[in-house]
Formats: structure tokens, sequence, C-alpha cells
């Protein structure tokens, strides 16, 4: 669906619908920092680890990672790395 097309169906309410947002990445299983919280800890189990050490809620009722480290203070892409560590690190340490 472009930019520009309207979602039609049972769901829109008329020629002017935004199309619905999902909580879903642009790819299946690149997470990034556009992916929310409960995204990466479905996609990869080990990051509940590193998001509890850094204490951000697991929900953050489906915020991007991006804006939940900018909300406490985080730089974004080092908590990214992290992230990724976690999921390539074989022992599970944080």
């Amino acid at each position: 669906m472009g930019a520009n097309e309207r979602q039609q169906g049972p769901g829109a309410t008329g020629p002017t619908a935004p199309p619905k947002r999902r909580m879903t990445r642009s790819r299946p299983g690149m997470n990034d920092l556009n992916t929310s919280i409960p995204d990466w800890i479905i996609d990869y189990p080990p990051t509940a680890k590193v998001f509890d050490a850094l204490r951000i809620d697991a929900s953050c009722q489906g915020k991007s990672l991006e804006y939940v480290c900018q909300q406490h203070g985080l730089v974004p892409e080092r908590v990214l790395q992290r992230l990724l560590q976690a999921i390539d690190d074989k022992d599970g340490r944080v």
C-alpha cells in the first residue's frame, strides 16, 4: 500500500481512512532502533536481561527502542550494541 493509498474494506471508515498501524518491523527478523521493546524480547529472549539491567519496563506500551532509550537518558546506539551482544553471547551474560 503506497503512502497515498487508503485502507479499504471492513475496517475503513471512508475514502480518507488512514491505514492501520501495526507494531511490527519493516522486515521480519531485522530488529533495530524502531523495533518495540516487546518485539525485541519476543524475537530474542536473551535481550530481556539487558532491559532488566537498564531498568527498562518490558512493555513500554509498544514504544520503539530509540524512544524508550531517549526517555531514560540512554544512548540508543549503545543499548542496541548491548542487545546485539546479548543475542550473540553464548552464556547469556549482560
